[in-house]
């Protein structure tokens, strides 16, 4: 780190007064507690997803709720018109970050062949080559209740 990037910092910390407890209790209110319910619900998203609700089913047609069902065609399926860029539709989106896909297939074009061969027919999966399943999101909101618990009490006064 250079010596400017060190002042920079130096400066940031004192027009910001981190030495302030009310300084941090509104970072924490303000950035910090709006991150963190941005990432637990996605993370919920995400293990509803894998629930055995949807992939523990042995085929879409398995899963009771019709509404359930439909939105789950549209996740794997949505947006895919035939002969065009695989780039683009939803479900193009849902597989990379969620991992949603038909059969626990390795790409996204054959998810799309086999839903189209198979229809409601095919096992909703969720495969470990998406974005989310990188992210410790569970050790993140665990780290999140620790840190909150230990400084709350000094925040409040």
């Amino acid at each position: 780190m250079s010596m400017e990037a060190k002042e920079s910092l130096r400066d940031w910390s004192k027009e910001n007064e981190i030495w302030d407890p009310k300084t941090w209790r509104i970072f924490l209110e303000n950035d910090l507690v709006p991150f963190y319910k941005c990432a637990f619900s996605l993370n919920q998203l995400y293990e509803t997803l894998k629930s055995d609700k949807i992939c523990g089913k042995s085929s879409l047609t398995d899963i009771d709720d019709e509404t359930l069902r439909e939105k789950i065609r549209v996740v794997i399926y949505g947006g895919v018109k035939p002969n065009k860029d695989f780039n683009t539709p939803f479900a193009k989106f849902m597989y990379d970050n969620f991992g949603i896909c038909a059969e626990d297939t390795s790409s996204f074009e054959e998810s799309i062949k086999y839903y189209e061969s198979w229809g409601d027919s095919i096992k909703v999966s969720v495969n470990t080559r998406s974005w989310i399943h990188l992210i410790p999101i569970e050790e993140l909101v665990s780290k999140r209740w620790d840190l909150w618990e230990n400084k709350a009490s000094r925040l409040s006064s």
